[in-house]
């Protein structure tokens, strides 16, 4: 097939954008600076590893550019050892227990956040505060295409973060941060490696990284590996839910007088089965997808009124195919491919930090560049192909009203373009879609006691539709839905508050937060009630109508007595569709309970854990009610030094073995439970 014109244009502003940051590494020339991270020493979190010399520093992004640590709205941040506590397949399962987070799942490796009831387009992953150019998002049966055991750091914002990052970030964003690009080392080789198993899955997953730091630079290389069988539940195995993956990566900086500079190269090869046909055995159906990933990123001190400069930027080429497998006349195993999707795709952000002006603190300005090219092939073609482009400007600033008061405001213009392209099942629409956008968000942030902490936030955030949301017409093969467009839906505008009150010492932690979001034209894919004729698939309509979402949520931690600890996590949202009548939403999550106790020292910890799940009857129309559940799990851990350091965990989810079904889970309309008894390991070693 000729390379279209629109898609060369992505491919050629990728490898320019390579070519600048491999310029920018190697030859851009010194000028006389301080250390670089020393300036953004207040705002980055210095996480000192001391299983060895190693210290690393990481930005804090997600919801402020800002140097400083304060937040107005609730976020969550994991560290590596709390995300080798939760060892699992896939990122949805590792953060299923976070405050107002839920999964998606549709076996192990599709599981992805859901957080406050959004997900999918509303939820933002980001890679090193980048997108990561995969098609997680756009369907249920599509997976986070970054292996759960590359990340060094996750950070979860609750609520909406258009501000800062665009379209999709509406219900909030889940940032996967890693050491693909070496932030700080040590002279000499430096090395770390991780095992994982589970056995309910028969999982075995390995990571091995080895570098070598210099005095002003450093290199690094990274591989790993999963396998897992099919996933067992308490009536027995779930056939085609296997994993099979390998990733593999090399990174390098450089710190020179002017800065710090990084780039890093990699590719992900990843199999998943669905169990989308388990009324047919002899039938079966698979996900092979390719992700080639660049990123560079660039920080470089400046004099006068700007401070620096932070520059990112995540460049992919994504494929995906969707293989239907099934005896053939002879016998032998015949493929099909029903969809597949090939991504070209770069985003790019330049930030701009600024001390004081007037009553100004601080503040920071930002440009952000995004640029995408879709195109589908195969017997089930959802929609036409894509080309979208968008460009924005960012500005937040901080003002400090007294010594225990600070507002922050921002502002967001962005400008978006998505044009419809025609392919082998599709004639391209009369025109594509030219979308300005504006959020906006007022903050304040109290801290009246030493310990004690209010925050606010006032958002107008967007989404912008997916062209799948517009002009799908086609059966979908990963989902077994036959999926109708609407070219009339308008963008989500969404209107809310968010606010938290967060008391702390070393014997009691606690927050509580509460939300209300109003969005103007929520975009739902609901049930019609009749069935495709030749597909035989139920066929499913995208809809536009105003929704309102509110609920909270409650942490507590108390350590009464050394290293004995009680945690508690309660969280709720309710979803309502607001017109032509008043209704519920589909696909929200049930009231939620979580506690634990135990013994949670740094290098020994033992707990126990029950999950409590409500009834969710609230269900929308031709939407079945999940029965509520109760779950017990038990971990325990410890960490010892000698030749490096060593960390050895240890779950068993599911104690008693309790058949259950997810609410948010599309395994359930297959009348199959939810993960049985499994038994969870994980060894990470640190030299």
């Amino acid at each position: 097939m000729v390379m279209s014109a629109q898609k060369y244009s992505v491919k050629l502003a990728i490898r320019l954008g390579l070519f600048v940051g491999l310029w920018l590494l190697l030859f851009l020339p010194s000028q006389v600076m301080a250390d670089v991270d020393e300036q953004i020493d207040e705002e980055a979190d210095r996480q000192v590893d001391q299983e060895g010399d190693r210290e690393f520093t990481v930005h804090t992004t997600s919801a402020s550019p800002l140097e400083n640590p304060v937040n107005y709205q609730p976020l969550e941040t994991l560290d590596k050892d709390e995300l080798q506590r939760r060892s699992a397949n896939s990122y949805g399962q590792i953060l299923e227990g976070s405050p107002g987070v839920t999964m998606r799942s549709f076996g192990a490796a599709p599981a992805r956040p859901v957080i406050r009831g959004l997900g999918g387009e509303r939820v933002l992953v980001l890679q090193n505060g980048e997108r990561t150019g995969d098609v997680s998002s756009t369907a249920h049966d599509h997976h986070i295409a970054i292996d759960p055991l590359e990340a060094e750091r996750v950070e979860v914002v609750r609520g909406p973060a258009s501000l800062l990052y665009g379209s999709s970030a509406l219900g909030g964003v889940v940032n996967i941060m890693d050491e693909r690009i070496p932030r700080e080392w040590v002279d000499g080789f430096f090395s770390e490696a991780a095992l994982y198993g589970e056995a309910g899955q028969h999982t075995g997953a390995g990571a091995a990284t080895v570098g070598y730091g210099f005095d002003d630079a450093a290199i690094r290389g990274r591989v790993s590996s999963r396998l897992a069988g099919d996933m067992r539940t308490p009536d027995g195995v779930l056939p085609d839910t296997g994993i099979s993956g390998l990733t593999a990566d090399v990174g390098g900086s450089r710190r020179t007088d002017a800065g710090l500079y990084g780039v890093s190269v990699g590719v992900q090869d990843l199999r998943f089965g669905l169990p989308d046909a388990i009324d047919d055995p002899d039938e079966s159906v698979e996900i092979r997808s390719r992700r080639i990933f660049a990123q560079t990123q660039a920080e470089r001190e400046l004099d006068g009124f700007f401070e620096y400069l932070e520059w990112r930027m995540l460049a992919n080429h994504y494929r995906h195919d969707e293989i239907e497998m099934e005896p053939g006349p002879t016998g032998a195993i015949e493929e099909e491919l029903e969809l597949g999707y090939d991504v070209f795709a770069v985003s790019s952000s330049f930030t701009l930090p600024h001390g004081e002006l007037g009553v100004i603190d601080r503040g920071a300005l930002g440009i952000q560049i995004r640029a995408r090219d879709l195109s589908l092939s195969g017997d089930e073609v959802l929609s036409p192909d894509s080309r979208e482009f968008s460009a924005a400007i960012y500005l937040f600033e901080e003002i400090p009203l007294s010594d225990m008061m600070r507002l922050q405001m921002g502002v967001r213009p962005e400008l978006h373009s998505m044009t419809p392209l025609a392919n082998e099942q599709f004639d391209a629409p009369d025109q594509g879609r030219l979308s300005p956008t504006l959020s906006g968000s007022v903050g304040l942030h109290i801290e009246p006691l030493e310990g004690l902490e209010f925050g606010a936030q006032l958002a107008r955030a967007h989404r912008v539709p997916i062209v799948e949301e517009l002009y799908s017409d086609a059966p979908h093969l990963g989902t077994g839905q036959y999926e109708i467009g609407n070219p009339d839906l308008k963008n989500e505008v969404g209107y809310g508050g968010d606010a938290f009150i967060r008391f702390g010492t070393e014997i009691v932690q606690t927050e509580l937060s509460g939300f209300y979001n109003h969005i103007d034209g929520f975009i739902v894919l609901e049930p019609t009630g009749e069935d495709h004729l030749e597909s035989g698939y139920p066929i499913y309509e995208y809809d536009g109508a105003d929704a309102r979402l509110f609920g909270g949520e409650w942490t507590l931690r108390l350590r009464p007595w050394r290293a004995i600890e009680v945690r508690t996590v309660v969280d709720y949202v309710r979803g309502q569709r607001l017109s032509p009548q008043l209704e519920n939403l589909p696909n929200m999550p049930p009231l939620r309970a979580r506690l634990e106790a135990g013994w949670n020292d740094r290098n020994l910890w033992s707990m126990a854990r029950l999950r409590g799940v409500s009834d969710q009857n609230l269900t929308a129309p031709n939407e079945e009610v999940t029965p509520g559940y109760l779950l017990v799990d038990v971990e325990g851990g410890f960490r010892f030094h000698g030749g490096g350091s060593h960390i050895i965990t240890v779950r068993l989810a599911n104690l008693l073995d309790t058949p259950y079904r997810d609410h948010l889970s599309r395994v359930r309309g297959l009348n199959s439970p939810m993960p049985g008894r499994s038994l969870h390991a994980t060894y990470r070693w640190v030299w």
